[in-house]
């Protein structure tokens, strides 16, 4: 969130920035870079729908992190609080990720504590109920 809000500044510290959520066009970053036609800017033009491939954890340096077992069920918050920059960043709604997606990403953690990685994972009642009724008894 850093470099969307602060881009300029980012750019003292690297060749570009990708502005926004990135999942969808890391590829067409990463191609741009071997062709040596990288942008400084790049920006999704829309928003994520949740159709992106599983995150791959097993990539992290387990000695460099306390915990690897982040998981993200949804992006945005509809409070709009002055001190947060969700809102600025995913706009003033929630956008949820498939329940099933998010057991079995957590079913490929190989770490012993899960953290639910959300603005407001409680954003409507229903949501947190269906998804602690899935994950009850998954150990």
């Amino acid at each position: 969130m850093h470099v969307s809000h602060l881009a300029q500044e980012a750019l003292t510290h690297a060749d570009a920035v990708v502005v926004g959520e990135a999942e969808l066009i890391m590829d067409k970053v990463l191609d741009d870079l071997g062709k040596g036609q990288l942008k400084v800017f790049t920006r999704l033009k829309t928003f994520i729908r949740w159709s992106v491939a599983m995150p791959r954890q097993g990539l992290l340096k387990s000695n460099r992190y306390i915990n690897k077992g982040f998981v993200q069920t949804s992006r945005g918050c509809n409070h709009g609080c002055t001190f947060c920059c969700e809102p600025t960043m995913y706009g003033l709604r929630f956008r949820y990720r498939p329940i099933e997606d998010i057991i079995r990403e957590i079913e490929h953690i190989e770490e012993r504590v899960i953290l639910l990685n959300d603005a407001d994972f409680f954003g409507t009642p229903e949501r947190p109920c269906r998804s602690c009724r899935l994950l009850r008894g998954a150990g």
